[in-house]
């Protein structure tokens, strides 16, 4: 019985992007680590790609900066000229983006489903992700 549970949950969680409930998750692209990245200036095209089309789509973008104060801002490349200071940045000392404020940030933009890119993907972005899972019964039903 739990594996049709879990099977109906994922069934639940599986589906298309909408603009409208979507929210763009950039995690720590920031300068300090431009220079130890490995292909770094394309993980910052590929970043501003994203940003661009969340853009079009007025699909909001959240950014965390990994303890800004050692390792630097992030990277305004990621963003086309001005759209940087449009998003609202999170400081972060934790290896998830989903720190109290970011929580409290996604839940006010009602988003349900998530564009995640960034750096660390072996740790921030895969904490990120597990904590949005653990929590999904709150984003599941919200669709």
């Amino acid at each position: 019985m739990a594996a049709a549970t879990t099977s109906a949950v994922a069934k639940r969680m599986i589906g298309k992007l909408s603009p409208k409930s979507t929210a763009m998750l950039l995690c720590d692209v920031q300068d300090r680590f431009r220079p130890i990245i490995h292909k770094s200036e394309t993980v910052i095209s590929n970043s501003r790609l994203l940003t661009s089309a969340c853009d079009i789509l007025d699909i909001p973008v959240v950014i965390t900066e990994q303890y800004p104060k050692a390792f630097g801002p992030t990277v305004t490349e990621c963003f086309q000229d001005g759209n940087f200071g449009k998003n609202k940045v999170f400081p972060k000392t934790l290896f998830s983006m989903m720190t109290p404020e970011v929580s409290e940030h996604i839940q006010s933009l009602n988003a349900t489903s998530f564009i995640i890119s960034g750096i660390e993907t072996h740790v921030c972005v895969q904490q990120t992700v597990l904590d949005l899972l653990e929590v999904s019964f709150f984003y599941v039903n919200k669709c």
